[in-house]
Parts: structure tokens; C-alpha cells; sequence
């Protein structure tokens, strides 16, 4: 069994690959704090573990959108 050792921190490249997203937006969300970086000489290095907390905040968001379009489909409030 081979052990991989854990990467606490990310390029820009490989965090919006994680993410999914644009590099772009990725440097959006860094300039704004939203998610937790540092620079390294000329290299911006992303914490994982903030990676990992806004993903999990993410998902929590798009869930809650999703219930209230259902509750609000179910109440006649809303048509696809």
C-alpha cells in the first residue's frame, strides 16, 4: 500500500482545476479573501484547506437554492 502524502497548498492552475473554475475567477476570489492564499517569490500559493471550506460552503449554497426552487414549484410560486 503506497501512502500519498497530502498537499496543503496549490498553484492557481491546480486550484481552479480542484474548483473547477477558471483561473480567473479563482484570482477574483483570492483578491477578495474568499479564499486564503500566499506568495511564495512571484508564485500565489492556495491553501487546500480553504479550497476544501469553500467547496463545502458551495455545495451547502446550491442545496439550499435547490430546496427553495422545490418548496417554491410546490406552491405554485415558480414554473420551469
Amino acid at each position: 500500500m503506497d501512502v500519498v502524502p497530502t498537499v496543503s497548498e496549490l498553484t492557481v492552475p491546480q486550484a481552479a482545476k480542484f474548483l473547477g473554475l477558471r483561473e480567473g475567477h479563482v484570482l477574483e476570489m483570492l483578491h477578495s479573501n474568499i479564499i486564503e492564499s500566499r506568495q511564495v517569490g512571484d508564485q500565489t500559493m492556495v491553501q487546500r484547506d480553504s479550497l476544501v471550506k469553500f467547496e463545502q460552503q458551495f455545495k451547502k449554497g446550491r442545496a439550499a437554492v435547490a430546496e427553495m426552487t422545490r418548496l417554491a414549484q410546490e406552491m405554485g410560486l415558480y414554473d420551469d
